[in-house]
C-alpha cells in the first residue's frame, strides 16, 4: 500500500472570512529538515528550509509562491 495524506480544511467559524484560504501540499525531500513537516509562509527563506541546493521540490515551491502573488 502506498503512503497517503488526508487534508481536512475545516471551517471552525473562528472569525470573519475575507477571502478563501488556499492550501497546497508539496511532498518531497530537501537537503535539510529531513523527516519533518514544515509550514511555509511567503516570508520563509527557502534556502534555510530546503538547503542551498536547487532541488525540484524547492523549485516547485518557489514557483507556487511567485504565482500566488501575481494578479
Amino acid at each position: 500500500m502506498y503512503p497517503y495524506v488526508r487534508i481536512n480544511a475545516l471551517n471552525q467559524l473562528s472569525g470573519p472570512t475575507k477571502e478563501v484560504e488556499r492550501h497546497a501540499l508539496f511532498v518531497g525531500v530537501g537537503e535539510t529538515n529531513k523527516e519533518k513537516l514544515i509550514a511555509i509562509t511567503p516570508d520563509s527563506d527557502l534556502d534555510k528550509v530546503f538547503g542551498t541546493t536547487e532541488t525540484e521540490l524547492k523549485k516547485q515551491v518557489h514557483t507556487a509562491m511567485v504565482n500566488a502573488n501575481s494578479d
